[in-house]
Protein backbone atom coordinates (compact mmCIF):
# COMPACT_ATOMS: atom_id res chain seq x y z
CA UNK A 1 0.00 0.00 0.00
CA UNK A 2 2.61 2.46 0.44
CA UNK A 3 3.99 2.19 -3.41
CA UNK A 4 0.57 2.86 -4.76
CA UNK A 5 -0.33 6.14 -2.57
CA UNK A 6 3.07 7.98 -4.18
CA UNK A 7 1.90 7.04 -7.63
CA UNK A 8 -1.60 7.94 -7.06
CA UNK A 9 0.48 11.49 -6.95
CA UNK A 10 2.30 10.85 -9.78
CA UNK A 11 -0.93 9.99 -11.78
CA UNK A 12 -2.45 13.29 -11.06
CA UNK A 13 0.44 15.36 -11.28
CA UNK A 14 1.19 13.89 -14.74
CA UNK A 15 -2.28 14.06 -15.85
CA UNK A 16 -2.90 17.82 -15.63
CA UNK A 17 0.72 18.63 -16.83
CA UNK A 18 -0.37 16.48 -20.02
CA UNK A 19 -3.83 18.09 -20.11
CA UNK A 20 -2.03 22.19 -19.94
CA UNK A 21 0.76 20.66 -22.77
CA UNK A 22 -2.60 19.25 -25.05
CA UNK A 23 -4.07 22.68 -24.65
CA UNK A 24 -1.16 24.93 -25.24
CA UNK A 25 0.69 22.74 -27.66
CA UNK A 26 -1.99 20.70 -29.47
CA UNK A 27 1.10 18.52 -30.28
CA UNK A 28 0.08 15.20 -30.91
CA UNK A 29 3.37 13.63 -29.06
CA UNK A 30 0.58 15.08 -25.59
CA UNK A 31 -2.07 13.43 -26.79
CA UNK A 32 -0.74 10.17 -26.97
CA UNK A 33 0.90 10.79 -23.59
CA UNK A 34 -2.43 11.24 -22.46
CA UNK A 35 -3.96 8.55 -24.44
CA UNK A 36 -1.05 6.22 -22.68
CA UNK A 37 -1.81 7.47 -19.23
CA UNK A 38 -5.89 6.98 -19.47
CA UNK A 39 -5.43 3.60 -21.05
CA UNK A 40 -2.42 2.32 -18.16
CA UNK A 41 -5.28 4.04 -15.07
CA UNK A 42 -7.75 0.91 -16.79
CA UNK A 43 -5.24 -1.32 -16.86
CA UNK A 44 -4.05 -0.72 -13.20
CA UNK A 45 -7.84 -0.82 -12.03
CA UNK A 46 -8.62 -3.47 -14.00
CA UNK A 47 -5.31 -5.74 -12.52
CA UNK A 48 -6.32 -4.38 -8.82
CA UNK A 49 -9.69 -5.88 -9.52
CA UNK A 50 -8.16 -9.41 -11.14
CA UNK A 51 -4.94 -10.49 -9.63
CA UNK A 52 -3.45 -7.40 -7.36
CA UNK A 53 -1.03 -5.08 -7.99
CA UNK A 54 2.27 -3.91 -5.53
CA UNK A 55 0.50 -6.36 -3.42
CA UNK A 56 -2.19 -5.10 -3.05
CA UNK A 57 -6.14 -6.49 -4.22
CA UNK A 58 -9.18 -4.38 -4.32
CA UNK A 59 -12.25 -6.74 -2.21
CA UNK A 60 -15.00 -4.27 -3.34
CA UNK A 61 -15.75 -1.15 -5.29
CA UNK A 62 -18.73 1.11 -5.28
CA UNK A 63 -20.75 2.30 -7.96
CA UNK A 64 -18.53 5.57 -8.25
CA UNK A 65 -15.59 3.14 -9.26
CA UNK A 66 -18.03 2.09 -12.03
CA UNK A 67 -18.55 5.79 -13.06
CA UNK A 68 -15.01 6.54 -13.30
CA UNK A 69 -13.99 3.54 -15.19
CA UNK A 70 -16.63 4.83 -17.90
CA UNK A 71 -15.03 8.75 -17.81
CA UNK A 72 -11.67 7.19 -18.35
CA UNK A 73 -13.03 4.67 -21.68
CA UNK A 74 -14.73 8.08 -22.97
CA UNK A 75 -11.17 9.94 -22.34
CA UNK A 76 -9.43 7.04 -24.25
CA UNK A 77 -11.63 7.58 -27.21
CA UNK A 78 -11.54 11.39 -26.92
CA UNK A 79 -8.01 11.31 -27.17
CA UNK A 80 -7.56 8.93 -29.57
CA UNK A 81 -10.15 10.92 -31.97
CA UNK A 82 -8.24 14.18 -31.12
CA UNK A 83 -5.13 12.29 -32.21
CA UNK A 84 -6.33 11.21 -35.35
CA UNK A 85 -7.71 15.26 -36.42
CA UNK A 86 -4.63 16.14 -34.81
CA UNK A 87 -2.57 13.65 -37.74
CA UNK A 88 -4.60 15.36 -40.68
Amino acid sequence: MKTLGPLFLVQVVAAFAIAVAILVTRHLLAVVAGLLLMAGTIVGFILVRSVGLFGFKLGFTSGLAATVLVIEIIAVVTLAVTGLVLRR
